[in-house]
């Protein structure tokens, strides 16, 4: 079990980049295969780091799977 990182907007999920850092992809079964964060709060920390001014269920949602 994990969770996507969503961005409403776009409809893109957050995955690594090969820099370390995060970039998105439409393709949710790549975001499934190497995007998956372990806990809610980890991806929603992600998700701030990203950006401070996204707002959850406004910018982005977090999907568990």
């Amino acid at each position: 079990m994990g969770y996507l990182v969503k961005l409403l907007d776009s409809n893109e999920y957050f995955i690594p980049s090969e820099d370390g850092d995060v970039t998105t992809t439409a393709d949710r079964g790549l975001a499934r295969q190497i995007g998956v964060f372990g806990s809610y709060d980890e991806a929603n920390d992600t998700a701030q780091t990203f950006s401070k001014d996204m707002i959850l269920d406004r910018d982005y949602s977090i999907e568990k799977i």
